[in-house]
């Protein structure tokens, strides 16, 4: 399949319908089958989604499911890693991140004002976190 630069693309006109993604599968066939003047898209949700799914498999042997099995059990870390439980997987990877900070930074000599830096910037995004709310799992 040939992409157009994006400058390129003429848009106007078509309709852009989004869906999740049972049904962006068959309206790609469709789409396929039959040449319709449209974009068809993947919801939000479920490109978010793919992408964990993507990185569960690029983290594939990297210990990063042993690691996450000492707090979840095992088929709660399959469906993590696998893009089926995307509120879990956000904080298991918050935890890890966490975790690998924590050891990063006791390797490393910092002056009490840069941590006090970190820190700070740490509290931050973890609040902005925190606020998201309304996740779905």
């Amino acid at each position: 399949m040939l992409v157009k630069p994006i400058k390129k693309l003429k848009l106007q006109g078509f309709p852009i319908v989004t869906f999740d993604q049972p049904l962006w599968r068959l309206a790609m066939i469709v789409k396929n089958q039959i040449p319709l003047e449209i974009i068809v898209l993947l919801g939000n949700f479920h490109t978010l989604l793919s992408f964990q799914a993507a990185l569960g498999y690029l983290m594939k042997n990297s210990g990063l499911s042993e690691a996450l099995a000492t707090v979840y059990s095992d088929v709660t870390v399959k469906s993590m890693l696998s893009g089926k439980s995307y509120e879990r997987a956000m904080k298991a990877h918050s935890l890890a991140l966490t975790a690998m900070k924590k050891i990063l930074l006791e390797q490393i000599q910092l002056e009490s004002s840069d941590m006090d830096a970190i820190n700070e910037a740490s509290s931050f995004f973890e609040s902005l976190y925190s606020n998201e709310g309304g996740g779905r799992d």
